[in-house]
């Protein structure tokens, strides 16, 4: 299964490159996200990650997620991480009110002791604040190995919000 997520990998990448450099020409970048999600499932999880999102459309942003942490099995804590990839809706990307509403939706891998390697459909919505000095606060909840709660800071760059 990992050289099959490699290869996913490596095909996406491919193909946002050129995407990336395209819209980097008219002031749009890349901007990195530091996240915390709690999974509430039948095994509670707990994730930290770090993610980059490009823009490929005003409206449109394509996430790569890498996160790690904990889930708890029978009352001992066991490793458990996940990789992620997400196209993002955001309904104010230039961050013209207060709060801005977001959908998403993508795929990820997830990965654990006793289940080892899974793949998930994952949905998603979020709502982001006003820029905070270079961060901008966001919350989100969705589905995806469970009902996850998110809390996500995203760094600006460039123009984009």
């Amino acid at each position: 299964m990992s050289a099959r997520l490699l290869g996913a990998l490596l095909t996406v990448t491919l193909v946002l490159v050129p995407a990336s450099n395209a819209h980097a020409q008219r002031e749009r970048h890349a901007r990195t996200e530091l996240r915390t999600d709690v999974f509430v499932a039948r095994r509670p999880t707990v994730h930290l990650g770090v993610g980059v999102a490009i823009p490929v459309t005003t409206y449109m942003r394509v996430a790569g997620i890498a996160a790690g942490g904990a889930v708890s099995t029978d009352g001992t804590s066991e490793p458990a991480a996940r990789g992620e990839l997400l196209a993002r809706f955001v309904l104010d990307p230039l961050g013209e009110r207060r709060w801005g509403l977001y959908g998403a939706a993508g795929v990820g891998a997830f990965w654990d002791n006793e289940i080892a390697w899974r793949g998930r459909l994952l949905l998603s919505a979020g709502i982001e604040g006003r820029l905070q000095g270079a961060w901008t606060p966001a919350l989100e909840v969705g589905l995806g190995e469970g009902l996850r709660i998110g809390v996500v800071m995203r760094r600006r760059a460039g123009l984009v919000r």
